[in-house]
C-alpha cells in the first residue's frame, strides 16, 4: 500500500495525503498523541475481529494490524503506546 501511495505522480499523491490526513479517527495509534501536534496520514478501520491503523508520517510508515479480536478496549493501550513510539522515532 505505501509501494503505491508513494509511485503516485505529485498531484495525486498531494490529493490522497490531503484525504489521509482529514481522517479525525484518533481512537487508535493517535490515542495518545496531543491534538494538532502530528501530520499523520492514516486510515483506520475496523469490522468484527480485527482493528487496523496504518499510515505514514514524514519520517516514518506505519501499520498495525489486528485479527481474532475478542476484547477492543485491551488492545487500545497497545495502540495507544505504538502510537507514542512512532512519534518518539523508535517504530519503523
Amino acid at each position: 500500500l505505501f509501494d503505491l501511495v508513494f509511485a503516485l505522480p505529485p498531484h495525486q499523491r498531494q490529493w490522497v495525503d490531503e484525504m489521509l490526513l482529514a481522517n479525525q479517527d484518533s481512537a487508535l495509534l493517535k490515542r495518545n498523541i496531543l491534538r494538532d501536534s502530528l501530520d499523520f496520514y492514516h486510515k483506520t478501520g475496523s469490522m468484527g475481529g480485527v482493528l487496523h491503523d496504518w499510515g505514514y508520517t514524514a519520517s516514518a510508515r506505519i501499520s498495525l494490524f489486528t485479527d481474532g479480536v475478542q476484547d477492543e478496549r485491551a488492545l487500545l493501550p497497545l495502540f495507544g503506546a505504538f502510537g507514542e513510539w512512532l512519534v518518539d522515532g523508535v517504530a519503523e
